[in-house]
């Protein structure tokens, strides 16, 4: 008998199966002309799945519509059963190297209006840390005034500098060196 018995869930299609679930979710927030969940008041026009022919990095789906002011928008999404900001987490690098080359595509991504979707249908304890580092980064007006933040904050201490190392670590491979 052998030794390498296959994963079922990495074999029977799971994550395929999860990615078709949020494609058909938002695929149903069009046809009823309804708000998606990372725009309020947003209107989705068309949903792609595959995107990379699109020449996207995050490329599960795209999801385009229009936003209450009438500004056009984006979201990139990478589905993923499982994925946390840990070092050994390829999936987690996988998505912050296309994310990264994405945010930095000026043109296909605009920055005051397109987001980058990870998602996930099982949030680790690394993932919650990171969305919660995430949460802090959106409620400052400066990148400058959240690092300053973030290092004399009691809340996230090592956890919180932890999550911001590996996606900064990742960030770098991509740029092909670090900024400090």
């Amino acid at each position: 008998m052998s030794d390498n018995i296959s994963n079922p869930v990495s074999t029977g299609g799971a994550g395929t199966v999860l990615e078709h679930r949020y494609a058909a979710s938002w695929v149903t927030l069009l046809l009823c002309h309804g708000e998606p969940p990372f725009f309020p008041g947003g209107r989705i026009a068309e949903v792609s799945v595959q995107a990379g022919s699109l020449f996207w990095k995050t490329d599960d789906a795209l999801v385009r519509g229009e936003l209450p002011d009438g500004l056009l928008f984006n979201a990139a999404a990478q589905v993923k059963r499982m994925c946390a900001p840990v070092e050994s987490d390829e999936d987690f690098a996988g998505f912050i190297t296309g994310a990264w080359t994405d945010f930095n595509a000026a043109s296909r991504f605009n920055r005051g209006t397109d987001r980058l979707l990870l998602v996930s249908s099982f949030q680790s304890a690394g993932l919650y840390r990171f969305r919660q580092l995430i949460e802090q980064a959106r409620a400052n007006t400066t990148a400058a005034d959240w690092i300053k933040k973030l290092a004399h904050s009691e809340v996230s201490q090592q956890r919180g500098r932890g999550c911001k190392r590996r996606g900064r670590g990742h960030r770098d491979e991509v740029r092909g060196g670090s900024d400090g």
